[in-house]
């Protein structure tokens, strides 16, 4: 894999032996000493499991290496004490018992190998520590992918239905400002009321990004490009005794992805980095290409595919995480810091940004030792830069338009109603697909825009646009509110995505 050392160090393992028999301990030692894997394997030793258990509670390891019949634990109890003990490290019991029930219960109790002493040689013993590391590994990886999307569901549904409503509260408070509906003594207020909606949007926002619904606008473009525009920022935010390092590839680096969210992320991780380094430190920030293999790309994420990608790699040299706040560090609202320095929404957007753009991302980190973030991105090769012009489409002014709003939140379809006729057009409504098509059967004119709420129970808001599109191929299209994941209708020429103001953004389908 090309990048390897840049980009994927070999960690050093810790491995804890805990081993009665001063000979057998030599031996093993011997053997690991002799593996290939010897330069990242450090052996720590115990002779019982009392000194073992202390260990391990207060000293992180990758794998325990565990006799069975110890001085103060005999058999199957040895492997059931460790494991309740051990958490999420993996055993591998290397005992004097040839027993195949006894193995088989020890697997069934999370054991992850059962070696017999005497049946192995160092080649042997370093294959099964190898294989217990990484297929628990992918194991924590596979839990863990499996509870953040559980999370990122749950927080994406509550953070689309806020999101209605603030848009009611935002929409109506702001048609009161414009039409001067409030008297002065009152403005100042509903001026706070309307700032306060639109700080909640921005945390709104977040969650949808977590939950992989908030709307991109990817592109084909270079990530190197966007990470140098970023760097251009990043002095400004950091410390002046924290020294920033910006190191990419000159290989042909495009992905599909937002630039605005991408450079968003980088920034994100650069004040986290900053943060963990208040007395000053390195930030470096590295773009490279690499090429994945299965097993590679499962280590990294269950859910990745083997292939290109281009990695975006942002490292610190700040005190670093152990692993309890590694495993929650992409929870919402989970932080490290004062609640004044930090709403631990950070790192579960760019998660949720990486993850919706068909990558991954990867932390490592151990206290005292900085922390590395990679995000990675399916490579593009031999595609050019796509060029988009996105452009406000400014305030509404109606004509003799008609529009047909369909939404099931009656709430949302009001204040999008008031809004569209205040504006001068001709306003059809229905709070359903089933019922916007029976008004559709009874309409003699064209109708000349559609707005709708992708999300409906029964048929949804991209069904009935192609449906619709049939019937009057000159129709547009306007999908709300905003997040939802847009599906562009084979009939539309031109989609319009709302923006929370009402004005919205136009770009070609």
């Amino acid at each position: 894999m090309r990048g390897r050392h840049s980009i994927m160090n070999e960690l050093v393992r810790k491995v804890l032996l805990v081993e009665d028999n001063a000979a057998d301990a030599a031996l093993l030692e011997d053997y690991l000493a002799f593996s290939p894997q010897a330069q990242t394997l450090r052996l720590q030793h115990e002779q019982t499991l009392e000194a073992a258990l202390h260990r391990i509670e207060s000293e992180a390891f990758d794998l325990v290496l565990l006799d069975l019949n110890l001085t103060d634990s005999q058999n199957l109890n040895t492997a059931i004490r460790m494991r309740k003990a051990a958490g999420d490290t993996p055993i591998v019991v290397l005992t004097g018992i040839e027993d195949e029930a006894v193995a088989v219960q020890a697997l069934q109790n999370g054991v992850q190998d059962y070696l017999v002493k005497g049946s192995i040689d160092a080649r042997t013993l370093a294959r099964s520590i190898r294989y217990a590391i990484e297929r628990n590994q992918v194991e924590m990886q596979l839990r863990q992918s499996q509870r953040m999307e559980a999370i990122g569901l749950l927080a994406g549904g509550v953070a689309h239905d806020f999101r209605n409503q603030l848009q009611v509260i935002m929409g109506f408070g702001e048609m009161l400002l414009r039409d001067d509906l409030v008297k002065k003594e009152g403005r100042t207020m509903l001026e706070q009321i309307l700032k306060a909606a639109k700080r909640s949007a921005t945390t709104t926002g977040k969650l949808l990004a977590y939950g992989r619904r908030e709307m991109l606008h990817p592109i084909v473009q270079s990530v190197r490009d966007c990470v140098a525009e970023a760097g251009t920022v990043l002095p400004h935010m950091i410390d002046a005794d924290i020294r920033l390092v910006i190191q990419s590839s000159n290989e042909d680096d495009k992905s599909r992805f937002d630039w605005p969210l991408l450079q968003q992320a980088i920034m994100n991780l650069a004040t986290n980095a900053r943060d963990a380094m208040p007395e000053g430190g390195t930030l470096s920030i590295e773009t490279a290409c690499v090429t994945l293999s299965e097993a590679q790309s499962r280590q990294i994420d269950p859910e990745l595919a083997a292939g290109q990608y281009v990695v975006v790699s942002v490292s610190d040299t700040g005190s670093g995480m152990d692993k309890a706040t590694l495993a929650r560090v992409f929870d919402p609202y989970f932080t490290t810091k004062d609640v004044s320095k930090g709403s631990g929404l950070g790192l579960p957007m760019v998660y949720g940004f990486v993850k919706q753009t068909g990558g991954a991302i990867a932390i490592q980190s151990e206290p005292g030792h900085g922390a590395t973030v990679r995000l990675y991105f399916p490579r593009i090769v031999s595609a050019s830069v796509d060029s988009v012009v996105r452009q406000d489409a400014g305030a509404l002014h109606g004509g003799n338009e008609t529009i047909l709003a369909v939404d099931d939140e009656a709430s949302v379809l009001s204040v999008a109603t008031e809004l569209l006729r205040k504006a001068g057009y001709r306003v059809l409504t229905a709070s359903s697909t089933e019922e916007a098509l029976a008004i559709v059967e009874q309409h003699d004119s064209p109708l000349d825009l559609l707005v709708a709420d992708i999300v409906m129970p029964g048929m949804n808001g991209a069904v009935l646009a192609e449906r619709l599109c049939r019937l009057y191929p000159g129709m547009g299209v306007l999908y709300m509110p905003p997040g939802e994941r847009v599906f562009a209708c084979r009939q539309c020429h031109r989609l319009l995505y709302a923006s929370q103001t009402g004005a919205g953004k136009a770009a070609r389908s």
